[in-house]
């Protein structure tokens, strides 16, 4: 309790001074496409589903659903001041309050309001057509990120093993752009599930960023600058990956030496070997998804077109944010950190 009294971490009271205020329905457009989410079993709430559809042309469409909260703030400034004020979802501390986090969870054959990211790959899986949409979806099943096993090993082809299959095949291929049929449908993997959910959200974390990035939009980028001189570390975390001690004290240099921070400027992403990466698909968890979401509505749905006045006044605003944002994450770091090694201790 002292801890998180130091740090200002106070549990989400049900105020009543907001009111939630549904956005409009006649923004959204219906979906009806099989749509699945995967996660782990401690997950609380649902904010990333998926669909794919592979056509009689060969062609690939892929459907990334996230859900949609930054209408859901827009409508209310109280409840937007809340949100802003937590920046990030810490365990035992949620960025939302419950209230919000019922109305946009992807709960499974229930209709949510959701940013839909609808790609079209060719057979060498080049984007041929890329937009954003507000859509009103229905996921058919909540998954856990070890069913995708079970499902890939089931003996009988039924429409959620066929797509869980090509789901896993595409993944292995949508960094890499091997080709389609060269990807190993097997099962050997360790973590399969997060493995393949992984690569879909760098995806499109980076396919985002870059997109900005090249069409100079202000956007938030979660820049990575140190991953090359971190390449022993990752040796050494690999290698002692199932010693406790070892593992506290890799910790503890992450903590105190945070190899990532939020920028208006993008800087490329060094760890993960690309030339540029934001954050989109985390809104139920971090400040800068949600901010980006708002962004990418602006741009994408809303089609506002951004003149040198407008950039510099949205810069502006931003450039104070990912300063806020980035000493809420030194401050989190802190606690986790301080909070750990009270546990040890225990």
């Amino acid at each position: 309790d002292k801890l998180n009294i130091k740090y200002n971490l106070v549990k989400f009271k049900q105020l009543n001074k907001y009111k939630l205020i549904k956005p409009d329905y006649q923004d959204y457009k219906s979906n009806n496409k099989y749509i699945l989410t995967f996660d782990s079993k401690e997950t609380g709430i649902f904010e990333n589903a998926i669909s794919l559809n592979i056509g009689r042309d060969g062609k690939i469409h892929l459907g990334y659903y996230i859900t949609d909260i930054a209408s859901y703030l827009n409508q209310n400034e109280d409840l937007k001041k809340i949100v802003y004020d937590n920046a990030f979802s810490v365990k035992g501390f949620p960025l939302l309050p419950d209230e919000l986090k019922e109305k946009i969870n992807l709960k499974q054959g229930k209709r949510r309001k959701v940013i839909a990211f609808l790609f079209e790959f060719d057979k060498q899986l080049n984007v041929t057509n890329f937009k954003i949409e507000k859509q009103n979806i229905k996921v058919k099943h909540n998954l856990t990120f070890d069913d995708l096993k079970n499902i890939l090993n089931y003996p009988i082809d039924t429409k959620l093993k066929v797509t869980s299959s090509n789901l896993y095949r595409f993944s292995k291929c949508i960094l890499s752009k091997k080709n389609w049929n060269e990807i190993d449908s097997s099962v050997s993997d360790k973590n399969i599930g997060a493995i393949m959910i992984n690569n879909y959200q760098v995806f499109l974390n980076y396919f985002i960023s870059n997109y900005c990035c090249n069409k100079d939009l202000p956007f938030i980028y979660r820049n990575n600058e140190l991953g090359k001189e971190n390449k022993q570390m990752d040796i050494l975390k690999n290698t002692y990956r199932d010693n406790i001690k070892a593992n506290y004290i890799f910790d503890l240099i992450n903590y105190t030496n945070c190899s990532w921070y939020y920028s208006t400027v993008n800087k490329g992403h060094d760890g993960l070997k690309l030339d540029s990466y934001s954050e989109v698909t985390r809104p139920a968890r971090s400040l800068a998804s949600i901010i980006n979401q708002e962004l990418l509505i602006k741009y994408f749905i809303d089609g506002a077109i951004i003149n040198k006045e407008e950039k510099e006044k949205i810069n502006n605003e931003l450039n104070k944010l990912v300063v806020y944002m980035n000493e809420k994450t030194e401050l989190y770091n802190n606690y986790l950190y301080e909070s750990k090694k009270i546990k040890a201790k225990k």
